[in-house]
């Protein structure tokens, strides 16, 4: 492969990955909420970390949120901390209302 060619491929590798800072980077600013970590080469949401800011950003306490989620605290704070795996039926009803948080910004 000549050094033209690997030039270019350089250049386009760079640029791929420039191009997908910047929509991260415009996700972010328009959602700002969601919180994303780039793992193995793929865009992933942490729901925990996401359910907090919405918590924190809309001024809703932790308590509220548990009640209206049915779950504990202590069960938050043990999913917010990794000890502790929510149903995937919980996860969704998390989801949901996170979702519903971020429409309000």
């Amino acid at each position: 492969m000549g050094l033209t060619m690997r030039l270019i491929l350089a250049i386009i590798k760079l640029s791929s990955k420039l191009i997908a800072i910047l929509i991260i980077a415009s996700i972010f600013y328009k959602s700002r909420v969601f919180v994303f970590n780039w793992i193995g080469g793929e865009l992933t949401i942490n729901l925990q970390e996401q359910t907090q800011k919405a918590l924190q950003m809309v001024g809703i306490p932790i308590t509220v949120f548990c009640n209206r989620m049915s779950i504990s605290t202590a069960a938050y704070y043990r999913w917010q901390h990794n000890d502790l795996k929510l149903s995937t039926k919980t996860e969704e009803r998390i989801k949901k209302y996170v979702n519903k948080l971020s429409e309000v910004f």
